[in-house]
């Protein structure tokens, strides 16, 4: 028996638009509740704990239509919804990539408010991909200066951590992001392949894997490394989704286990994005198999696996 049992997969809320289309991210609140960016629906379906559909919201609307195209987007629309994350009080907010900004709605999916604004310069502007909300700050990555931007529960630009570049230790496209009890933020990299480790003053901690000096270089340690979460143990789990597998580390950093393949059978993956943990669950959004899939972690066995 290994670390994950599977549990379920959830394929969609039903009714008339039934299935998911493609998603990325998922985010728990604090009951439990599982929220899911179904990005080509342009939408987020929330399920109770159980699997169990409650509600929806959200359409397509562009407020940076190509050139020669007509601004559609009202509050509530979106064009790509990538990165979810809900705060204490229940907010969820939700990166709009496409629409370059993050958008926050209530409880009851109802819009509140956006950010960053165009005045608050171009510091804080963000082409967010995923988020995570955490006590009482914002943290996105943002694919437009290749860095983590963080905002307060409002929206206001706080400071930023990486630096763009190709060698290891800086970013270029980072699309997945954990935070630890320790206040370590680990930061998944797509182009440079990399797990990087940032304590919170910006110094980086640690880095897995090396820059390729190419895609088609066959020999690295990520396939392509996407979403990354942490439980309370301090153990890390992160989509590989090129190697179709969770790889999980150690507090120390140190693989421990990689758990998957490819397929369409529960527990096996077709380029995985997005995953989160909350309690002893874990939820992995199955992309290209167009499902969110549900583990339980065995958290003795999980303590007890050596590198």
């Amino acid at each position: 028996m290994g670390p994950l049992q599977f549990k379920m997969s959830i394929y969609g809320p039903g009714g008339e638009t039934p299935y998911f289309k493609r998603p990325n991210s998922v985010a728990f609140d604090q009951e439990g509740k599982i929220y899911v960016t179904d990005t080509g629906n342009n939408r987020v379906c929330v399920f109770n704990k159980e699997g169990r559909f409650l509600f929806s919201f959200g359409k397509l609307g562009s407020a940076k239509p190509p050139p020669g195209m007509k601004i559609t987007w009202k509050p509530g629309e979106f064009n790509y919804p990538y990165g979810i994350g809900v705060s204490k009080d229940g907010k969820i907010y939700v990166a709009d990539t496409l629409n370059w900004r993050v958008q926050v709605f209530s409880p009851s999916g109802k819009p509140l408010f956006w950010f960053p604004k165009f005045e608050d310069g171009e510091k804080a502007e963000v082409y967010p991909t995923e988020i995570l909300v955490s006590k009482d700050q914002v943290y996105v990555c943002d694919n437009s200066l290749d860095r983590i931007a963080v905002f307060d529960l409002r929206g206001n630009y706080l400071f930023s951590l990486g630096e763009k570049g190709r060698e290891k230790g800086k970013l270029n496209a980072p699309n997945g992001i954990g935070l630890s009890k320790k206040g370590i933020l680990y930061v998944s990299d797509k182009f440079n392949m990399t797990l990087n480790a940032f304590e919170l003053s910006g110094k980086v901690a640690w880095v897995l894997g090396d820059v390729p000096k190419s895609m088609a270089e066959s020999k690295r340690f990520f396939g392509l490394p996407a979403g990354v979460a942490v439980n309370k143990d301090g153990y890390i789990f992160v989509v590989d989704a090129f190697n179709f597998t969770i790889k999980i580390f150690n507090p120390q950093a140190k693989l421990v286990s990689e758990v998957g393949s490819r397929g369409i059978e529960a527990g096996q993956f077709n380029f995985a994005r997005g995953i989160r943990v909350f309690q002893n669950i874990l939820a992995v959004v199955d992309m290209e198999n167009n499902r969110l899939q549900i583990f339980k972690i065995n958290r003795k066995k999980l303590l007890s696996l050596k590198p």
